[in-house]
């Protein structure tokens, strides 16, 4: 018995030693398998659709466009209303444009369209009126063109 024990202590660690010996040679072909891959990240691929506007054309081409283009000039006019500019005029004027001004203009109702135009453009630029030119040049001033153009389609003729 003597023997038998140390033989088989010997061999447990023949054997022990020998399986010691190949575990670190796997873990280490292991290790080189695992370092020669490569991970990669997965690619994110966005797929991009362009959808046409579809368009269905009962009229001619034409038309639409003019009434498309007729729709967008009446949405971005500024409308002009003459009856809120003209508020300013009616304290010397009259309602109605019926008074000579301060007793010194003429009746501005009895005036044409034109005539009324010409005035305030005149006024305006400096180039029409008698004594009340100063004045009315101040009033006038800051009318647009298409503001004089609506005060002369409400007072005069």
């Amino acid at each position: 018995m003597k023997i038998i024990v140390p033989v088989i202590v010997a061999l447990f660690l023949v054997g022990c030693s020998e399986e010691s010996k190949k575990e670190p040679q796997k873990a280490k072909q292991e290790q080189t398998i695992v370092k020669d891959v490569k991970v990669e990240e997965p690619k994110v691929v966005e797929k991009v659709v362009k959808k046409e506007p579809v368009i269905e054309v009962d009229a001619p081409a034409k038309e639409v466009v003019d009434e498309k283009i007729a729709t967008v000039q009446e949405a971005t006019s500024t409308k002009v209303d003459a009856k809120t500019i003209y508020k300013a005029c009616a304290s010397c004027h009259g309602a109605n444009g019926e008074k000579a001004a301060l007793n010194k203009s003429k009746i501005i109702k009895d005036m044409s369209k034109a005539d009324v135009a010409a005035a305030l453009h005149g006024y305006k630029d400096g180039t029409y009126g008698g004594p009340m030119r100063g004045l009315m040049k101040g009033q006038v001033g800051s009318l647009s063109d298409a503001d004089i153009t609506a005060i002369a389609e409400k007072i005069g003729k």
